[in-house]
Parts: C-alpha cells; sequence; structure tokens
C-alpha cells in the first residue's frame, strides 16, 4: 500500500520512512491546513536541546484553509534567522559541509504558497538523501481512503505519540548532542542527512517494519 501523508516543510524521519519501504507516497493536495503540524512546522536538534522551527504564514484564517491557498509570509526574512539555527545546530556534524551548500541554496528560494515551497523541499531532500521514490499527489479529496492507500495522515504530528505508529520504530543514529540530550527521535530528516549522509537512507529502510 502506497502511504497517504500530509505536505510537510522538513519531513521528520517517520514520513520519509514510510515513504521509503513503499518506494513510493502519495500526499494529500486536497485537505485543509491545520495548526501545529508538520505542515509549517519541524524539529531538529541543537546545544540547547529541541529546536523548533516554523515557517510563519500570512495573517488571516488559515485554519481549515484548503492547503494549496495557504500562502507564506515573506514580509520579514525569517529564511535566514533559519540558516542560522541550522548552522548552529549542525556545523560540527560530519556530513554538514557535504550539503550545506545545496541546502543553503533551498532558502533561497521563495513560493508564495506554503504547498509549492513544501514540494520544492520534499523533492530536493528526496534528491539529496539519493531515493528514487515516486511522489504523487492526490487528485481529491480523500476523507476515508480506499485499500490502496495507507493512511498515515492522523499518525504524522508533533503532537502525536511514536506509539501510535506500531509500524515505525526509532532506529538510533549518531547526533550532533547526543552526549548531551541523548537521542532525540524523529526530528526532520535535515538531522539523519547531516549526521550519517549516505547512510542516511539505510537507516530509514530499517525503521519501518511490515
Amino acid at each position: 500500500m502506497i502511504p497517504l501523508v500530509t505536505t510537510a516543510w522538513l519531513p521528520p524521519v517517520q514520513w520519509w520512512a514510510h515513504a521509503v519501504a513503499a518506494g513510493a507516497v502519495t500526499i494529500d493536495a486536497h485537505e485543509h491546513y491545520v495548526k501545529r503540524s508538520w505542515r509549517n512546522r519541524a524539529h531538529l536538534a541543537g546545544p540547547n536541546g529541541l529546536i523548533r522551527l516554523s515557517i510563519p504564514l500570512r495573517k488571516g484564517k488559515n485554519r481549515q484553509m484548503p492547503i494549496r491557498e495557504v500562502q507564506i509570509a515573506w514580509d520579514r526574512d525569517w529564511t535566514r534567522a533559519a540558516w542560522k539555527t541550522i548552522c548552529s545546530a549542525y556545523g560540527r556534524a560530519p556530513f554538514f559541509e557535504h550539503y550545506a551548500d545545496e541546502v543553503e541554496a533551498l532558502f533561497a528560494e521563495r513560493r508564495d504558497r506554503l504547498f509549492d515551497y513544501n514540494m520544492m523541499w520534499i523533492e530536493a531532500l528526496s534528491a539529496l538523501l539519493g531515493l528514487h521514490l515516486d511522489i504523487r499527489l492526490t487528485d481529491r479529496w480523500h476523507p476515508v481512503p480506499s485499500a490502496a492507500f495507507l493512511d498515515l495522515r492522523p499518525l504524522l504530528g508533533p503532537r502525536v505519540p511514536l506509539s501510535a505508529d506500531p509500524a515505525f520504530r526509532s532506529v538510533p543514529w549518531p547526533q550532533v548532542f547526543a552526549e548531551r540530550h541523548g537521542f532525540v527521535p524523529n526530528l526532520s530528516v535535515l538531522d539523519l542527512l547531516f549526521c550519517c549522509g549516505p547512510e542516511a537512507a539505510t537507516i530509514l529502510k530499517r525503521s519501518v517494519t511490515r
């Protein structure tokens, strides 16, 4: 079955692990925006613990707005602060210098709509991870998806415990500040990429049992 997922900015390891296990992923392009979700948020690990990054959205009633209509607020240079935070967190990671230029270049790109911006990141990260995923979009809303889909939408979110997803297991990888804070599971795949480089794909494959 093909995983059916929500859009995400810097998708967490759980999101990617299911996609890798299936070799494909379908992103819900007809849902409605939900606050406090991976749609415009990402978790990283820094010297002081968990880092919560977010994309600012244009003011208005984003909640329950069709996801492809939600717009990013570009009236302030939030990308510069985000990149500075990433450099502080991963500057000493083993593969940071290998990927830094390409990731920084993505922060220089702009898209008016959140969904389009996320798709740019998802496609770029898939390439950096060395994956060959079939990334699809839904052609309509699926409140109750067909049996062809593995509906992961209810299981993907910062507030959803990983125990709710029995197929996902947190395979530890070396993290920059593990000695200080211990292993932090299910961070953005950026953490895995900077810390493990070409081995990231192998860890993703080991993170889902079917």
